[in-house]
């Protein structure tokens, strides 16, 4: 069902495949009897499964760029409530933008900080959507930074994503364990538009990989 930001569509376990070794999420619209438009996708997590501290990570993907079509993958912290259990954006991409985010907790349950970057997709390479790229985060005690094809788009200290208010979460929160979320929504507050974006839309993840230094 929806689960954030105004999204338009209903996430469902049969939108997302394994094919030819890749997760497919697949996004797709149907016209209904009434009149009205239903789109579904899929969301898959981690949660309670799988979590990791420091370390890095690549994700091998291709993604849909056209509007109203919002991939993603991204963390969050283990313990705390949203925002001040930490969110990092390592592939987010809307309206021709590739976003690269660390987000945490302000002086209120619900109210955030962040540090954003942004890069606009495809002024050098019109064939940039059709082809797989690697988007990378570096993350230890001192740092996180988010690259795509090895380009930095955004670098945070973890000292200065501090929670100012510790009721709701940890005072680091990327001092804690943090479990994955791999999504495709449609529409919403930052996706745009779906309406004459033509459907199915595929988001494909060739691989997740995470490596550790030995302890």
């Amino acid at each position: 069902g929806y689960v954030r930001n105004n999204e338009k569509q209903n996430y469902t376990d049969e939108n997302a495949i394994c094919q030819d070794g890749k997760l497919v999420i697949e996004s797709r619209r149907k016209y209904l009897s009434d009149g009205s438009t239903y789109y579904s996708s899929s969301s898959i997590n981690t949660k309670k499964k799988f979590y990791f501290l420091y370390g890095r990570v690549e994700i091998r993907a291709k993604v849909a760029t056209k509007m109203g079509i919002w991939p993603a993958a991204w963390f969050m912290g283990k313990e705390g409530k949203w925002p001040h259990r930490g969110e990092c954006d390592l592939l987010e991409s809307f309206k021709g933008m590739l976003k690269a985010n660390v987000v945490w907790g302000a002086d209120e349950l619900g109210k955030q900080l962040f540090d954003r970057s942004s890069k606009w997709i495809g002024l050098t390479d019109p064939y940039w959507n059709e082809q797989f790229h690697v988007w990378r985060m570096d993350w230890d005690r001192d740092w996180i930074k988010l690259y795509v094809n090895d380009e930095l788009l955004n670098e945070v200290k973890v000292t200065t994503a501090k929670n100012l208010d510790t009721t709701w979460g940890p005072l680091y929160p990327f001092r804690q364990p943090q479990w994955i979320l791999v999504n495709q929504a449609i529409g919403g507050s930052a996706g745009g538009d779906p309406t004459h974006t033509p459907f199915p839309q595929r988001y494909e993840v060739d691989y997740i990989r995470i490596y550790q230094l030995k302890k």
